[in-house]
């Protein structure tokens, strides 16, 4: 999931720069809303979508999953012990646990507010009073701080407008509903249960927002612009919090102002420009071709060409490699503790993993974990010492009698193993 979490930021980035290098100054507010609805749509989805440009790799075949450890063996004490493997799946899926529960807990809290202003909402029309009107009719009450529209529903305090005002607010409101811009609202408002914590997400929903007003300032009459200026500014320090909203008073007012009142022709190229950039998402960071699964079709052979099956190396299997059954045995009589850490109060745990080929032979073996602290009472392993540790459990492996290979579908094949070592003395 961090995979995808990092694509889809990446691909966010990529098309915001593109958008405020090229298109935000541009007077061509329905296309830059649409752009910026697939940017965000594309940032989701890409990620999940599968390349059919991507090469073919007949490449290992792997399963995420790490094969639980068998042995955790101690010179000297044949004694069993697998509480470090443990502590460490444990601490891995605790830390899962806790991030899951992290983001459950925003998303609770992020739907909790959504309802709570879709109640606000209803309960706002329930106990409003509805006014009728040339332009649109529309509700007041006292308890509302500025005016606002969800829908075809308009909002008013309860004050006194002169006709001028209250026309050109009521304008204003209807342009927002005649445009749909609630179902934009709405879905952001629903995006953000996923998205809480992303802040490149707001970056989006705040300019979809400033993109709405710019589309709704646009369709005032030349004749009006001053005045409805004069209005916005009035109306800037009065706010309402209700996030499904479109309030009148939407800031930033200057760049509402400077959009409304410009006479600049639209550069439609660079529209034309910005498109290399949803490409490169694309090709990027779309998802690649799951090499481990299908099998490609050869039309001019008439036949299936099966992606290299016998160089698949499992990581988790339902029939796991099994030790000879003197591995026991194997292990006391060969692990020695380091000639010349003989002297030195020091142990430690190598995790050492190797392949187990379809013959039970051992290869590859090498480290990939090493605790140089395991015994309170003795010092910390240098890495000098560290390194004799390992090379002594590599020598071990590397000489192992051969396991019964691992099965998978009834048929043998290679597969990973994990073991750890541990060295220590009294």
């Amino acid at each position: 999931m961090l995979i995808i979490l990092f694509k889809t930021t990446i691909i966010w980035l990529i098309l915001l720069l593109c958008y405020f290098l090229l298109l935000s100054k541009e007077k061509a507010a329905r296309t830059n809303r649409v752009f910026l609805w697939l940017a965000l749509i594309t940032g989701i989805s890409v990620p999940f979508i599968e390349n059919p440009f991507l090469s073919v790799q007949p490449a290992v075949q792997t399963v995420t999953q790490v094969i639980a450890p068998v042995n955790n063996l101690t010179t000297g004490n044949p004694q069993i012990n697998t509480s470090t493997a443990d502590n460490n799946e444990a601490s891995t899926w605790d830390w899962t646990t806790l991030v899951t529960y992290l983001w459950l807990a925003g998303a609770a809290f992020q739907a909790f507010l959504l309802l709570k202003n879709a109640g606000q909402l209803y309960f706002l029309k329930k106990f409003s009073r509805k006014n009728q009107h040339p332009v649109a009719n529309f509700y007041s009450n006292e308890n509302t701080p500025a005016a606002f529209s969800f829908g075809k529903l308009i909002y008013l305090p309860e004050t006194t407008y002169n006709e001028q005002d209250l026309r050109l607010i009521l304008q204003h409101e209807q342009q927002h509903a005649s445009h749909w811009h609630w179902i934009d609202n709405t879905a952001l408002e629903l995006l953000q249960v996923l998205f809480w914590f992303h802040p490149v997400f707001y970056i989006f929903k705040k300019q979809i927002k400033l993109v709405h007003e710019y589309q709704v300032d646009q369709e005032i009459d030349a004749a009006d612009q001053y005045d409805y200026a004069q209005l916005l500014l009035a109306q800037n320090n009065k706010a309402y919090t209700n996030k499904l909203i479109h309030t009148f008073n939407f800031s930033p007012l200057k760049k509402r102002i400077a959009m409304m009142t410009s006479t600049k022709k639209v550069s439609t190229w660079k529209y034309f420009l910005a498109l290399p950039a949803v490409a490169l998402c694309f090709g990027l960071m779309s998802a690649g071709t799951s090499s481990d699964q299908r099998t490609l079709k050869d039309n001019k052979a008439g036949h299936e060409n099966k992606v290299a099956p016998d160089t698949a190396i499992f990581r988790a299997i339902a029939n796991r490699a099994e030790p000879p059954s003197n591995w026991q045995q194997y292990i006391n009589e060969s692990l020695k503790f380091p000639e010349k850490l003989k002297g030195d109060k020091v142990s430690a745990r190598i995790i050492v993993e190797f392949i187990i080929e379809k013959d039970g032979s051992i290869s590859s073996p090498r480290a990939i974990g090493r605790e140089g602290h395991i015994n309170r009472t003795h010092a910390h392993a240098t890495k000098q010492q560290i390194k004799l540790f390992e090379e002594e459990a590599i020598r071990v492996i590397s000489m192992a009698p051969k396991f019964q290979p691992a099965t998978q579908d009834g048929k043998i094949v290679r597969s990973y193993y994990v073991l750890p070592i541990t060295f220590e003395k009294d």
